[in-house]
């Protein structure tokens, strides 16, 4: 496919956090609405799965150069006159001026190394590793921004570019990356403006054509360091992040599909500046309203699918349960991680419970609490709420301290001193299954 080609590069190493789950989704609605693609390099396979899991699955993957592809593109540099080693180290640099904010490199480099002789760069070499820096042109070359003016900021020294020294995302490194990609489009935060006239000038140097550049207002939030692994795990909706993330810079509307939004995406449509869905909490609760907004066939299937990733075995259970259980729980998600405490009181092993509590209970107690509680328990003709409820009710009124008796009878069905509506766990579990519990904590005890 030819056209426009945006590259989204994975740190090799760090998770994908939401901060750069944002930045890529901008990246495939730009170059998408333009009828092009977002590539994607395969380094990070975690980072790969986080971005395919919200929906924004490349269109194309792209491996990176071998090491030695930097180090070749740093001698046509110097064979052309461009570049030269640089052997200064620390204690060199401490020796130079310091750069005003702002400026891509904090010392200014007094140049010592440009005139080293072929003699004094071999000597060098035996005891020091060199980086490779570039002699700017005297005029910026033409850069195209979308969303920001152009830096004015005149690089008059000569700046590193690959090596030791080199900053850690070095500038030759994402040249020689977006050439190798074939990329015409790049998407980059404010905080990057500086260093695009840096860019542009390697670029040029190695006779590589300068992208266009979208300009993507910064988002500066406690939620944007948020790893999206650690959302997948506690149940958020990929929609609802994706929704979200959208929103931060521009009106989705009521879409949430990838396709959906790039149908209706237009550049110039985003805003000057990044808002909302600064915390967890904000995307929580974006999360609840999109859950309850769900129909429950589609419900069910996400939780059904959650819960058997989590190690809950609720694909064991009739369709006509899951939909019971879904209705339980639905008023009270705010992500699917919510319905896991009412999972395990239903779907966990008896046998696992912790009944320690309940070993200190004497023998004849116990035994007539149970006792009290199946006889009322044989009355329920159907597993409803209303009929467990009027169980619970008569219970509390047959013993004494009704509270802590009721707590005992829930961690003797349960495992749990303490969870959702007693009533609705009731109902779920079932006479047949309760009469189990029953009957396993009396083994327990003895």
């Amino acid at each position: 496919m030819s056209g426009p080609r945006l590259r989204y590069h994975f740190h090799p190493t760090e998770p994908l956090r939401l901060g750069h789950a944002r930045q890529a989704l901008f990246g495939a609605l730009w170059v998408r609405s333009m009828g092009g693609q977002l590539v994607a390099s395969n380094e990070n396979r975690s980072a790969l799965e986080d971005l395919e899991w919200l929906g924004i699955e490349p269109d194309a993957m792209v491996s990176r150069p071998k090491e030695d592809r930097y180090q070749e593109a740093s001698s046509q540099l110097v064979e052309n006159g461009r570049a030269y080693p640089c052997f200064c180290g620390v204690s060199e640099s401490r020796e130079m001026e310091i750069q005003p904010e702002g400026w891509p490199e904090e010392r200014r480099y007094d140049g010592r190394c440009r005139g080293l002789s072929t003699k004094d760069q071999s000597t060098l070499k035996r005891s020091r590793n060199p980086s490779f820096r570039l002699k700017p042109t005297t005029s910026l070359p033409t850069l195209t921004l979308l969303g920001a003016s152009q830096s004015d900021l005149v690089v008059d020294f000569d700046f590193l570019i690959y090596g030791n020294q080199a900053p850690k995302n070095a500038l030759l490194t994402r040249a020689v990356d977006d050439f190798n990609a074939r990329c015409t489009h790049a998407i980059v935060g404010t905080a990057e403006i500086p260093n695009l006239n840096l860019y542009a000038q390697i670029c040029e140097a190695l006779g590589h054509e300068i992208p266009t550049f979208l300009i993507l207002p910064p988002w500066d939030s406690e939620a944007a360091q948020i790893p999206v692994h650690d959302l997948r795990n506690q149940g958020f909706l990929p929609e609802a992040l994706l929704k979200s993330l959208a929103a931060t810079t521009w009106n989705p509307g009521e879409h949430s599909h990838i396709d959906a939004l790039v149908a209706q995406f237009v550049v110039e449509d985003l805003t000057s500046t990044a808002e909302g869905f600064a915390t967890p909490d904000d995307l929580r609760a974006a999360n609840q309203s999109f859950i309850q907004n769900m129909d429950d066939a589609q419900l069910i299937q996400e939780l059904v699918s959650h819960l058997t990733v989590r190690g809950f075995p609720i694909v064991e259970k009739e369709h006509s349960w899951q939909e019971r259980f879904t209705h339980t729980v639905k008023s009270d998600l705010m992500t699917l991680g919510d319905a896991e405490m009412l999972a395990s009181h239903l779907l966990q092993d008896p046998a696992k419970f912790d009944r320690s509590s309940l070993r200190r209970i004497p023998t004849d107690q116990l035994n007539e609490l149970l006792n009290q509680f199946e006889s009322l328990m044989n009355s329920v003709s159907e597993d409803s709420s209303a009929a467990w409820r009027q169980v619970i009710q008569q219970f509390r009124q047959e013993v004494p301290s009704p509270g802590r008796a009721l707590s005992h009878i829930r961690v003797i069905l349960t495992g749990q001193p303490r969870g959702p509506s007693f009533a609705s766990v009731l109902s779920l579990l079932g006479v047949d299954e309760c009469r189990e519990r029953l009957a396993k904590a009396r083994n327990l005890h003895h």
